[in-house]
C-alpha cells in the first residue's frame, strides 16, 4: 500500500465524516480523494470515479427534491 491510497483512504473517511457533521464538506472532499485515487491508479479506476460521482450528484439532489 502505498501513501497515495492511505491518504486518500484517510480523506474519505474525513469526507464521511463530514457528511454526518455539516462543518467538514463531506460529499466535495471524497469527490477530491477519488480523483486523485484515479489519476494515481489509472486504468479502471476510472469507472470507479465514475460510479462515485454519480452517486454523489444523486446524494446532493435528493438534499434539494426532499
Amino acid at each position: 500500500m502505498d501513501w497515495v491510497a492511505i491518504g486518500v483512504g484517510l480523506a474519505i473517511l474525513v469526507g464521511l465524516i463530514g457528511i454526518v457533521l455539516p462543518v467538514l464538506p463531506g460529499s466535495a472532499l471524497i469527490a477530491a480523494a477519488v480523483l486523485v485515487w484515479a489519476i494515481d491508479t489509472g486504468g479502471w479506476a476510472w469507472a470507479v470515479l465514475a460510479a462515485v460521482a454519480v452517486l454523489l450528484v444523486i446524494g446532493w439532489s435528493a438534499t434539494y427534491v426532499v
